[in-house]
């Protein structure tokens, strides 16, 4: 979990511009996990790909 709390930290301090998954099941074992990290990560003006 901290590869995927490094990548969200990089969001967040605008030195990425993108989260890439291969599959939006490989983001998060629970659907509400995923669901607050996609939440979260469009709430910054970021997309998922």
């Amino acid at each position: 979990m901290t590869g995927l709390m490094d990548a969200l930290a990089l969001l967040k301090d605008d030195e990425a511009d993108c989260l890439i998954v291969a599959r939006l099941d490989r983001l998060a074992r629970q659907l509400t996990t995923q669901e607050v990290i996609l939440a979260e990560v469009r709430k910054q003006g970021r997309e998922v790909h």
